[in-house]
């Protein structure tokens, strides 16, 4: 699930129901699952942000 929460700064959240620990992959089209934290990457490389 991705999900954006707007108050004096954007905050975006990523999560699903796995145990797994988390890795950034590149998902196929025709994957179904795989590009969360992709999004949430590309997005901060692009507004110029970096998480700490």
């Amino acid at each position: 699930m991705l999900g954006l929460i707007r108050r004096e700064t954007l905050f975006c959240e990523v999560s699903d129901g796995s145990s797994v620990t988390p890795y950034l992959q590149h998902a196929q089209p025709s994957d179904e699952s795989g590009r969360g934290l992709l999004i949430v990457a590309e997005t901060v490389l692009r507004w110029g942000y970096g998480a700490t």
